[in-house]
C-alpha cells in the first residue's frame, strides 16, 4: 500500500524529518503542532526513512515519479507540452515540469509500477484522488473535468473506468483531480477508506498478491470545516450513495 496525504505539512512531531529551526532563503521554519494519532500511531511501529526526498514538491509531478520511479522531466506528456510551446519554450531549458504538464499517458500509462506489478500477478486498486488525466481524458473526450464541481454516476463510472488502461484492476472513491468549493460534495475520507476496504477484501478472497494507492484529497483545499458540517458520507462526485453503495 502507497498512501499520499495531499499538501501535509511537517508538524512539530515529526522533527526528525524536518528538523525545527532550518532555514530556507533567509526565513526560519517553524513547525505547527497539529495533533495527529492515528499517523502517530503508525509510525510508533514504522521505520522512518528521515533522509528521504522528493522527487517533486508538488502534486501531480509528486505522484507520477511515485507510480513510475522517474523523475517529473521524463514525464511523456510534459515533454510533448514543452516542445508544443515553439517561440516560448524550445526545451533548451529542459521539461516544463507542472501540475499542468505531468499527466498520465504514453509510456507513463503502459510503463509504471501498476503494470509491472499486474505482469508479475498482482491485483491492483487505486482509491482517492487522481489528478493525472490529460484534458481529452487519454483519447475517450468525456470531460471528466466537470466532475470536480458536480456529481454525475454515468461519468464517473466512465472516467473511472479510464484507470484501468494504467494498470488498475480495481478503481473507487475516484476524484478527478482537487475537490474544488460546490454545493454537492467535499472531502470524504470515510468513502475513501470504505472502498480501500473493498479492495483488500477482495484481494483476500482472490488470494492474490495486491498493490494499492491510497491518495486522500486531505489536508489539500478546500478547508475540512464544510465537508465535516454541511455534508455527509453519502455525498460524492458519484452523487449521493444508496444501497450497496452507502458507507
Amino acid at each position: 500500500m502507497i498512501f499520499i496525504v495531499d499538501d501535509m505539512p511537517f508538524l512539530e512531531q515529526w522533527s526528525e524529518s524536518a528538523p525545527a529551526g532550518n532555514n530556507l532563503e533567509g526565513l526560519t521554519v517553524t513547525l505547527d503542532p497539529y495533533p495527529t494519532p492515528r499517523i502517530d500511531e503508525f509510525r510508533s511501529e514504522a521505520v522512518v526513512f528521515s533522509k528521504t526526498y522528493s522527487a517533486s514538491s508538488k502534486c501531480a509531478p509528486s505522484r507520477i515519479s511515485v507510480l513510475t520511479g522517474r523523475q517529473p522531466v521524463s514525464c511523456e506528456f510534459a515533454i510533448e507540452a514543452t516542445l508544443r510551446t515553439k517561440g516560448t519554450n524550445t526545451g533548451i531549458y529542459g521539461t516544463t515540469v507542472s501540475v499542468q504538464t505531468e499527466k498520465m499517458q504514453g509510456y507513463d500509462a503502459t510503463n509504471n509500477i501498476m503494470t509491472v506489478l499486474q505482469d508479475n500477478g498482482y491485483f491492483t486498486g487505486m482509491v482517492g484522488k487522481w489528478h493525472m488525466m490529460p484534458d481529452d481524458d487519454m483519447g475517450h473526450n468525456l470531460d471528466c473535468e466537470a466532475l470536480e464541481l458536480f456529481p454525475n454516476e454515468d461519468l464517473y463510472e466512465e472516467c473511472k473506468e479510464i484507470l484501468k488502461e494504467v494498470g488498475f484492476d480495481y478503481i473507487g472513491a475516484f476524484y478527478y483531480g482537487n475537490v474544488k468549493s460546490n454545493q454537492y460534495f467535499s472531502h470524504n475520507p470515510e468513502w475513501i477508506v470504505d472502498e480501500a476496504q473493498k479492495f483488500v477484501d477482495e484481494a483476500r478472497s482472490r488470494d492474490d498478491p495486491f498493490f494499492l494507492y491510497f491518495a486522500s484529497t486531505l489536508v489539500h483545499s478546500p478547508d475540512v470545516g464544510p465537508a465535516l458540517t454541511k455534508f455527509g458520507c453519502e455525498d460524492t462526485p458519484m452523487g449521493k450513495l444508496a444501497g450497496a453503495y452507502e458507507v
